[in-house]
């Protein structure tokens, strides 16, 4: 259960993550030639040069992107540097574009940034793979990365942070449905939307490092099951004693 627990919250941040910028990268590719005139009349670049960089940072989103969902690339080149890219292009593309003065910007790209290094710390279990390589297990990083587990099992986050989730969620699509909107309304809550997203997947991820969430839900789940058995025992007992009553009173 703790593996299958963890493993949900955790992959589940990271898909919900990913089709953030995944979405995000779209969006730039899709209006590449209108946020390259945008460049080109804010900061004076060159049409090329402004569709360049645009392309630079679409690619490096999504390269981060495959590299820290496929098992293969990550475990070759690590989750370090795809995490570091990731949050670099979310940061650089925010500031090229005027976004850093608008709050849901900056929620959202507070919320992916604490969650790429979330994935740089934590994608990969580094002690399973430096005991299998015959390697030191001490370190900087690892160390890290136990102080991270264990203050988040102190604050019980594999317990509180999955109703935040829940909340955020429910959040984004009761109050922020820009699909139903049109215009700059639709454009708000486009991006209270997006930045609820990434709240979301923030706390599934602070979520799957709580190492003893499970022990506390199963023994809330054992306690329950043990009440509903005994309310069940004592229920067919009663009916037992009423059947025997009836059949007592038609002798």
């Amino acid at each position: 259960m703790l593996v299958d627990l963890r493993s949900f919250y955790t992959e589940t941040g990271i898909l919900a993550m990913l089709l953030i910028v995944s979405g995000g990268a779209w969006e730039l590719a899709r209006h590449g030639f209108e946020r390259a005139l945008h460049l080109t009349l804010a900061i004076g670049l060159g049409k090329g040069l402004a569709l360049a960089a645009l392309a630079l940072i679409v690619l490096a989103q999504m390269g981060s992107c495959a590299t820290l969902v496929l098992s293969p690339l990550y475990n070759r080149s690590g989750s370090i540097v795809p995490s570091a890219i990731l949050a670099a292009a979310l940061w650089l593309e925010a500031l090229v574009f005027g976004d850093l003065s608008d709050i849901a910007a900056q929620a959202r790209c507070s919320c992916l940034t604490a969650s790429a290094c979330l994935l740089a710390i934590f994608r990969y279990d580094r002690h399973a793979r430096n005991a299998r390589d015959q390697i030191p297990t001490s370190g900087v990083l690892l160390a890290i990365e136990a102080t991270t587990r264990n203050l988040c099992t102190q604050l019980k986050t594999g317990i509180v942070m999955p109703p935040m989730a829940l909340f955020f969620l429910v959040w984004a699509l009761g109050w922020n449905a820009f699909w139903c909107e049109t215009g700059v309304m639709r454009e708000y809550k486009k991006g209270w939307w997006v930045a609820a997203l990434s709240a979301s997947a923030l706390c599934l991820l602070l979520s799957g490092q709580d190492t003893k969430a499970h022990i506390v839900l199963g023994d809330h789940v054992e306690k329950m099951y043990d009440w509903w058995a005994k309310r069940k025992e004592r229920l067919l007992g009663e009916s037992a004693r009423r059947g025997e009553k009836k059949s007592y009173k038609h002798l």
